[in-house]
């Protein structure tokens, strides 16, 4: 029914009451990024905001976090990735990674793989584990340590944005996905 309430209901409720109560309210993006929603948002809100974004890449900078959290592969380290990256021509490798949460069928998957294959361009990959324990989608060429390097699960985003081997970012355009690769000057893809 209508009249149910859940928790999700009540932290909207909390949220709207702290913004009353609020001098302002502080957004994790920037103003160039998008001036007309932050001037509609602030007419809409009638109070004063701030966009001090992107706040994941300063933060990580100011306090490096061990960049394998969580991960007992050692094709997700740094020190991994960034010796591939380093043996790669300045702005010379694209860099896919579509986020932890999204999933593809194994088709799209092969067809993701082709076409990476026939660009010739180097590239790292980032995949899911449980969609890489499945690899018949997977030719046998992308193995090639050269041309590709293969992360499975998390990878070290930032320190790929920030490598100049990185020219390109193929991404399914998640908040952080973005800011990332806008501050780091990676295009999107």
């Amino acid at each position: 029914p209508a009249d149910e309430r859940n928790a999700f209901d009540e932290l909207l409720d909390r949220t709207r009451e702290s913004e009353d109560l609020s001098y302002g309210i502080v957004h994790d993006t920037f103003y160039e990024l998008e001036p007309a929603y932050a001037d509609y948002y602030q007419k809409m809100k009638k109070t004063k905001c701030w966009q001090i974004g992107p706040i994941s890449y300063f933060s990580s900078k100011l306090s490096p976090r061990k960049e394998l959290i969580n991960s007992s592969d050692e094709s997700n380290s740094s020190a991994v990735v960034v010796e591939w990256l380093n043996k790669h021509k300045h702005k010379s490798v694209l860099y896919v990674s579509f986020g932890s949460t999204i999933r593809f069928p194994e088709e799209q998957l092969a067809e993701i793989a082709k076409a990476l294959e026939a660009s010739t361009v180097p590239f790292i990959w980032v995949v899911n584990k449980d969609q890489l324990a499945k690899t018949t989608w997977l030719p046998e060429s992308l193995f090639d340590e050269k041309k590709c390097l293969i992360i499975k699960g998390w990878a070290p985003q930032l320190t790929i944005l920030d490598h100049s081997a990185v020219g390109g970012f193929m991404t399914h355009c998640g908040w952080n996905s973005v800011l990332e690769a806008i501050i780091a000057g990676v295009p999107l893809v």
